[in-house]
């Protein structure tokens, strides 16, 4: 040990213990100074008193000089009663306050036990009973009442005062303008454990502002408290204002806010330039009558965490109608440039409404729990349910978010939430417009995250959630709903509602067993510039009484249905599934829509079980592509499967005619009451048909796969046509012509083991159409009157092209019938029978071409619905190659021999 090192540390000690022993000496115990015993009033104690010493306040009611404006003289001081606030009562008697803080004391300072009553005066303006003023306090256990100031009723805290108050009582004051019970500015306020009741600033001075709690600037934490029953012009319970650059704090947790009102914003809670944190709080039954925040009115102020807590039957409303009402439990609003938002986690809203007034004949009613307008706000694993926006005889388009309404440049994410059973509407007519029975967003700027959220029994005119953008606007949001079940919710137009120049994904979420009560059962998108992706989503069981029993379209530019599966819906009118609808005549209302890898099952509908797509105006084409898609047993009276419509035009509006692509799907075990069991376009279409698959469809009249009407375009090219059945004519395929003219080319297409009631087991055409069929295979189809492969009347004409009719069984001859100036040619083809065996009823054209064969095309396997050629079949090799040079590969997708050397 090094000597020097200890010498010095004994020198030190040394020196320090007669410090010590000096300092102890100087300290006596603390003096406990009696009133009246000791001393007859506070202030007598006071002025005896040195900083440490303890006032004790006998039992009994104290008032006039001495009891009155006593000054502690900077001294920090304990002063008690002897037996609590229900034994010891200090009586200002309107004369001045109990306290005055104000030289310089900290938090050391306690006051405790006290009924304060009938303090202040007209002439105080902060505190009647006590005023901390740049110095501390700790106010314990006390009751307050019957104070009078401009500001804080009881206690005022200002010029950076540190208060805390403990387990104290405050009602109503004699008056107060504002802060009912307490005013803080530029001061911290630490409150726990304490009660706020029964102040009515209205009544007793005409609406003040924090019926409860005042504050100006400064920071203000509650702990474990309860406000209830208070009632101020804004800001039931307590109101904060700062600045931009200074906002005030306000931090709450464990603490109850009910009954509280508001004849103007905030029923409970009125903020403005507010830092701001509430945790494990209960907001009940709160209601900002006239205006707007049933529980709390938040302009500029940022929520950086609210967890835990509750926010049940709060209310805002407008008796004498005509006012926009926003927010039940919070209205949202920026303001001089600063945001205002909120992060809720684990949050309950439960109950709360916005309501227009009886006699409204305008307004608005919005956001049943949170109404925001300009912000980005987060909500966490919350709960909303039972909220509702209601109008009351106010216009249309002026009720919406039943839970949330969300307006301006605001952002959104909601993650993980539930929202069940909440409503927007319009009581007096509920079929007028009222949006988003949950969730509602119109805004150009907003951008909103759905995710991993619940929707169920929600209900309101238009969707459960309702997004939608401004015509012509610069800015496009951006949404996306993701993993979301929407289930048993109710609407007139879709339970999620997209409208107007918007990019929105949908992505990953089922919706089940919702119901419209006009179109569009589960989701809905609409007008100009909107562009929707939906995918990976499950659309099963959900009901529209009108169309589109799970989508419907309307004049929306681009919508992609990807990777989905549709099952079980009902469009009571048209489309089962998807409904897509055109009316637009701007060049704004240009439609593109791509089916892809979806499923359809057990869907239906009056009109196109599946989807049914009817244009009847707007003057400009609309694009259907269903790619690699399977439409299984789905059921319609007309269009098993798909319902295409196109509109020739009249004396006012141009014709519309669809664009239908059809590639790589499935169309299986589809029925149809009356035409087209798979398929039914009618008045026009552009229609495209590649390798894709019809089997086992069928039709109560005409068509068992494709009833086709005034069609133009590529035909079916690849496709395989098994097993359909019609009851009259056309067992695969009906076609004919309206107006427009119709040419239907089928092209290395397989049409066997069809069957009719009358005409065309394979074919029937009419009416002048025109059928060219290329490089295929017409075999083993029947028909009870005519035509077992093709029948053609009308005026139609069929030309076959290296192509086999053939027959099997019992259908060995008739395979043509022709009948009312019907023609057929044949070249390069081999058709059973050959010529001679044309059935003409009355009249009708053959016209044999070169190269035509009547020789077994001997098909490898026919029982078992294989039809490529076996080898040795007079088929092979036999038909001009010149017609095919575009034909690479048979159905099989072998490659195409095109001589006996060669392939494709």
């Amino acid at each position: 040990m090094n000597p020097f090192r200890f010498n010095a540390r004994m020198s030190v000690l040394a020196r320090a213990c007669p410090l010590a022993l000096s300092l102890a000496a100087g300290h006596a115990a603390a003096t406990v100074i009696n009133v009246p015993a000791d001393q007859p009033t506070i202030q007598d104690a006071v002025n005896v008193a040195v900083t440490g010493d303890e006032i004790v306040v006998a039992d009994g009611v104290y008032s006039g000089p001495g009891f009155t404006n006593v000054d502690l003289q900077g001294k920090d001081l304990v002063i008690r009663s002897a037996n609590g606030p229900a034994a010891t009562t200090l009586d200002g008697g309107f004369q001045g306050r109990a306290f005055l803080v104000t030289s310089g004391q900290t938090q050391a300072t306690v006051i405790e036990g006290f009924t304060f009553d009938n303090h202040g005066d007209f002439f105080t303006d902060e505190g009647g009973a006590i005023l901390v003023q740049a110095s501390g306090a700790t106010i314990r256990n006390s009751v307050f009442r019957n104070g009078v100031a401009l500001e804080g009723g009881a206690i005022a805290a200002v010029g950076s005062a540190e208060v805390s108050i403990e387990g104290c009582r405050f009602g109503a004051p004699d008056f107060a303008d504002s802060g009912g019970a307490i005013y803080i500015n530029a001061s911290t306020v630490n409150i726990a454990s304490s009660e706020f009741r029964d102040i009515d600033l209205n009544t007793i001075s005409g609406g003040g502002s924090g019926g409860a709690i005042n504050m100006l600037s400064g920071e203000l934490n509650i702990v474990d408290s309860i406000f209830e029953n208070i009632t101020a012009g804004q800001g039931g319970a307590i109101r904060t204002s700062g600045s931009s650059a200074n906002p005030t704090i306000l931090n709450l947790t464990g603490s109850t806010f009910r009954n509280n009102s508001t004849a103007g914003i905030g029923g409970a809670i009125r903020t403005f330039n507010t830092d701001m944190t509430m945790v494990d709080c209960l907001f009940e039954g709160n209601f900002a009558e006239t205006r707007q925040g049933g529980a709390i009115y938040a302009s500029a102020t940022f929520m950086t965490l609210v967890e835990n807590c509750q926010f049940i039957d709060n209310s805002a409303g407008d008796p004498d109608g005509g006012g926009e009402i926003h927010g039940g439990a919070i209205r949202f609003l920026a303001s001089g440039g600063r945001d205002s938002f909120g992060d809720f986690v684990d949050c309950l809203f439960e109950g709360n409404s916005v309501q227009t007034g009886p006699s409204a004949t305008e307004g608005a009613a919005r956001g049943g729990a949170i109404y925001q307008f300009t912000g980005s706000s987060t909500f966490t694993n919350c709960v909303f349910r039972n909220n509702t926006a209601h109008g009351v005889n106010v216009p249309a388009d002026t009720v919406y978010g039943g839970a949330i309404a969300v307006r301006g440049t605001s952002d959104m994410l909601i993650v993980g939430c539930l929202f069940e059973g909440n409503v927007a509407r319009n009581l007096t007519d509920p079929t007028l417009s009222s949006w988003g029975g949950a969730v509602a967003s119109l805004s150009s700027s907003a951008n909103l995250t759905i995710e991993d959220s619940e929707f169920y029994d929600n209900d309101s005119q238009q969707g459960a959630v309702y997004l939608q953008g401004f015509v012509g606007s610069a800015n496009i949001p951006n949404h996306l709903v993701k993993d979301c079940v929407f289930e048993d919710n109710t609407s007139r137009f879709g339970t999620l509602r997209i409208a107007t120049n918007m990019v929105v994904e949908v992505t990953g979420c089922v919706f089940r067993n919702n119901f419209s009560e006009a179109s569009r059962g589960a989701l809905a998108v609409a007008n100009a510039d909107t562009y929707v992706t939906i995918e990976d989503c499950l659309f099963e069981n959900n009901t529209a009484t009108t169309t589109g029993g799970a989508i419907g379209l309307l004049n929306a530019t681009e919508v992609i249905v990807r990777n989905c599966v549709f099952d079980s819906n009902i469009g009571t009118t048209s489309g089962g599934a998807i409904r897509i609808d055109h009316n637009d005549s701007s060049s704004l209302g240009l439609s593109s829509v791509l089916v892809e890898g979806c499923e359809f099952r057990n869907n239906e509908s009056p009109f196109g079980g599946a989807i049914s797509m009817p244009l009847f105006s707007g003057g400009f084409t609309v694009d259907l592509t269903v790619r690699d898609s399977i439409f299984e047993n789905n059921n319609a009276n007309q269009g098993g499967a798909m319902h295409i419509q196109g509109f020739e035009g009249d004396a006012t509006s141009d014709p519309v005619f669809a664009a239908v692509v059809i590639e790589d799907s499935v169309f299986r075990n589809n029925a149809s009451g009356s035409n087209g069991g798979a398929i039914r376009v009618f008045t026009g279409a552009d229609l495209a048909i590649t390798r894709t698959a019809f089997e086992d469809n069928s039709a109560g009249t005409n068509g068992g796969a494709l009833w086709l009407q005034s069609v133009a375009g590529d035909g079916l090219r690849d496709v395989v046509i098994l097993g359909s059945s019609a009851v009259e004519n056309g067992g695969a395929i009906s076609h004919l012509n309206a107006d427009r003219g119709s040419t239907l080319n089928i092209t290395n297409t397989l049409i066997a083991n069809s069957q009719a009631g009358q005409n065309g087991g394979g074919i029937r055409t009419l009416a002048g159409a025109a059928t060219n069929i290329l490089n295929s295979t017409i075999a083993s189809n029947s028909a009870e009157l005519g035509g077992n492969a093709i029948s053609a009347a009308g005026a139609a004409s069929v030309r076959l092209d290296n192509s086999i009719v053939w027959g099997a069984g019992d259908n060995t001859t008739d395979q043509i019938n022709l009948a009312s100036d019907a023609s057929v040619t044949a070249n390069w083809s081999n058709i059973q029978g050959g010529e001679t065996a044309v059935v003409i009823v009355d009249t009708g054209t053959t016209n044999w071409l070169a190269g035509n064969i009547n020789a077994n095309p001997v098909f490898a396997d026919p029982a078992n619905d294989d039809f490529t050629l076996a080898p040795g079949s007079a088929s092979v090799d036999a038909g001009d190659s010149s017609l095919v040079s575009d034909i690479d590969f048979d159905l099989a997708g072998n490659p195409r021999v095109i001589d006996a050397v060669n392939y494709a």
